[in-house]
């Protein structure tokens, strides 16, 4: 739907008029302060019942804004298709504004419900802060939500099937890299180097029961020679006491001389068992021990790092698959980006950031006209993608402020894409000297340059 004719009543500093537009694009010229941009927020409010205090004029009690559209087909109205919007804002007794809007159909009936309202008239706006976004990582990432939404079916699918992969492959990708960084940090802690490990892992234990056995046997052998070599003295301390005696108690001669008889043949008995029974020293067999415990350990431990190697060798295998699955994934969303029908003409985008005719779209990067020309062509895909998943009539209209900082090339490109898209366009632009405020239809810049070339 097209404006067809506005009036103006009381509303803020805008001249009360009535005109008649007829779908026409159309210029709101004058100095700053003369009712330019509440011109458009009255039709905006009109249409979606969006208003700021201070509606009506100074000194008056009420304000209205009237608005007729109508369907549009071969750019020629369509016959009964004609919506009145009518916002009336009235001043109650403690001075503050109550504003209300109501719509007429064709068929007769009123409305003054918002959200029925809104299903009718759509919005308007132009969202000059999506440019702003591109300042935080945050904003960014809103930035492409936007643009996306804006894609078809088709394209959206393959974007988030491609993505899926990317962010599973990272995840994995990342728990892998936590494995390795922890198998890394236990290898470290073992004091073992490669060489180490591929010489003693291979190795099998030394059986060090024979060692313990041979030892124990050893001790058991020297711990009787000792106590034979014992009782060997104390025979001997024996035999000196016993000649004692001998001496002393001559009664007991014979009976000590048996004795002693009997003493010797131990002893001599004695004496041949400890000359065919050398002592065994141990000493090397312990050490042999010790070796080979210090030996098993390093085995051991080798063993266990063969596995723990071979563990990380697997992660760091399978880390690489899921780079490059990763980046397969990433590379494919790129292709599908670069292969999509764009929403918008000059638009494209990557994973990070969204591009305007390949400049960054970023308050930094763009003219203030390149700025207000995207958000138009935003608006009208927008606009566009939502007529075509749902059954609206809405406000075919575009409100274009600072006009005048658009050059020629820009305006002609404004033109055409809302000739294209079927829109019509209100743009307040300043004019130096004139005070009073001018509604003029917009020329046809595109045949104005051609007749000044000419």
């Amino acid at each position: 739907m097209k404006i067809q004719k506005v009036r103006f009543f009381n509303f803020r500093n805008v001249p009360d008029m009535e005109k008649q537009i007829a779908g026409s694009n159309i210029l709101l010229l004058a100095e700053n302060t003369k009712g330019k941009s509440n011109f458009i927020k009255g039709l905006k409010a009109a249409l979606c019942g969006e208003l700021g205090p201070g509606a009506i004029r100074q000194g008056q009690d009420k304000a209205e804004v009237e608005i007729a559209l109508a369907e549009y087909e071969n750019a020629q109205p369509i016959e009964g298709s004609e919506y009145t919007f009518k916002l009336i804002v009235k001043k109650d007794k403690d001075g503050s504004e109550r504003a209300g809007v109501e719509v007429k159909a064709p068929n007769g009936f009123k409305e003054t419900k918002k959200t029925v309202i809104g299903t009718i008239a759509g919005e308007v706006e132009l969202e000059y802060d999506f440019v702003e976004l591109s300042r935080t990582d945050k904003g960014r990432k809103q930035q492409l939500e936007i643009l996306r939404g804006l894609l078809d079916d088709e394209t959206r699918t393959a974007l988030e099937l491609f993505e899926n992969k990317a962010a599973q492959a990272y995840a994995e990708r990342t728990e892998v890299n936590r494995e390795i960084k922890r198998l890394e940090g236990w290898i470290a802690t073992q004091g073992m180097d490669r060489e180490l490990v591929e010489k003693y892992g291979a190795q099998e234990n030394i059986d060090i029961g024979g060692l313990q056995t041979q030892i124990a046997k050893a001790h058991e052998h020297n711990s009787k020679r000792a106590d034979v070599d014992r009782r060997l003295g104390d025979r001997g301390h024996q035999i000196q006491k016993n000649q004692t005696e001998i001496r002393n108690l001559e009664l007991k001669i014979e009976s000590i001389r048996r004795e002693n008889a009997e003493l010797d043949k131990l002893n001599i008995q004695a004496s041949e068992w400890l000359g065919s029974n050398k002592e065994i020293t141990s000493a090397a067999l312990e050490q042999e021990l010790s070796q080979a415990i210090e030996t098993n350990k390093i085995i051991d431990r080798a063993k266990g790092l063969q596995g723990s190697l071979t563990e990380l060798s697997q992660h760091k295998d399978r880390s690489g698959e899921l780079t490059a699955l990763h980046d397969s994934s990433k590379q494919a969303i790129a292709d599908a980006i670069r292969d999509m029908h764009s929403p918008i003409e000059g638009l494209s985008f990557d994973e990070n950031n969204a591009y305007y005719n390949g400049k960054l779209i970023h308050p930094d990067q763009l003219s203030t006209s390149e700025i207000m020309e995207f958000d138009i062509r935003l608006l009208i895909a927008k606009r566009q993608a939502t007529k075509a998943g749902a059954d609206k009539s809405l406000a075919d209209v575009l409100f274009v402020e600072r006009g005048e900082s658009f050059g020629m090339g820009k305006l002609i490109e404004l033109q055409k894409a809302a000739t294209a898209c079927g829109y019509q366009v209100i743009m307040e632009q300043v004019e130096r000297g004139t005070e009073e405020l001018r509604v003029e239809l917009m020329p046809d810049y595109l045949q104005t340059k051609t007749t000044a070339n000419a």
